[in-house]
């Protein structure tokens, strides 16, 4: 009888702004020479800024098909690699999207709005005691309605800077 010898995946089981998951039977196991996809969904607001997998214990890179990149936030990406007859290391970095945009009015890393193509995207709205759900503001007033959730996707009539307020955090944004 032939015993197939199991290489261990350390994936952390979440990043800051992230997850990454394997494809394998068993998330953290892979025999040599398995092709294993790594499905890698950022948090909302988030975005993917680099990955890597090397051999466990050193900075040695295995090669990755690149992820397809994308700003839109908790969009499922995927990458591929060939397990090594070795353990791996999964590195992921992810950070808030919109950090090119105008700066903020006031620095609210829970509540973040950005603007890509035409849609405006608003995260980490909260309902408060005296409003909910949310109520969210873009002066020049180009929307004013009622959201239901913690994220919102808006388009826009144009090209600009818009204020975004949700009555308690206020942020700037450039399309």
């Amino acid at each position: 009888m032939t015993y197939k010898k199991y290489y261990y995946l350390d994936i952390p089981a979440s990043f800051s702004g992230g997850k990454v998951v394997s494809s394998t039977s068993n998330p953290y196991l892979a025999v040599a020479g398995q092709t294993v996809t790594l499905t890698i969904t950022p948090d909302a607001c988030y975005e993917l800024v680099s990955i890597y997998v090397y051999l466990y214990g050193t900075t040695t890179p295995i090669p990755l098909t690149d992820p397809r990149q994308t700003r839109s936030g908790g969009a499922v990406q995927t990458c591929t690699f060939t397990m090594p007859v070795d353990h791996i290391t999964v590195a992921a970095v992810f950070d808030l999207i919109g950090r090119t945009s105008v700066e903020d009015v006031k620095d609210n890393r829970a509540f973040r709005a950005y603007a890509e193509n035409g849609i405006l995207y608003v995260c980490g709205l909260s309902p408060t005691p005296q409003k909910s759900p949310s109520s969210l503001r873009i002066y020049t007033m180009v929307y004013q309605g009622v959201i239901n959730g913690d994220s919102a996707e808006i388009a826009l009539p144009g090209r600009g800077v818009y204020i975004v307020t949700d009555g308690t955090k206020v942020v700037k944004v450039a399309n």
